[in-house]
């Protein structure tokens, strides 16, 4: 396996993929992943939900994961409404400190 990989995939836990707390409402990320006061991010939680998962089913992640991603996954298709639009969508974010 590439070393990069493994670098990326070593870091899992420090990105919060499993942990309940550094997801906002529903179940979804933040702009900022580690930060609540951004705002919540529905194609990053789909990027996210999908990655966890394909990284569960390859061996990268342990199966814990999967749960998280489970619930991320629900949480966007939830959030598309009849016409298949998202509602929770950004235009795009410019994060900087202060």
């Amino acid at each position: 396996m590439h070393a990069k990989i493994m670098t990326i995939f070593g870091k899992s836990d420090s990105l919060n993929f499993g942990d309940a707390d550094a997801k906002g409402r529903g179940n979804c990320w933040h702009t900022v992943i580690d930060r609540e006061d951004t705002y919540i991010e529905m194609s990053a939680t789909a990027a996210f939900a999908y990655s966890v998962m394909r990284a569960v089913h390859t061996g990268f992640l342990d199966k814990g994961y999967a749960e998280a991603a489970k619930r991320a996954d629900s949480a966007v298709k939830a959030d598309i409404n009849g016409r298949g639009e998202v509602m929770h969508g950004s235009m795009g974010i410019c994060v900087m400190e202060d």
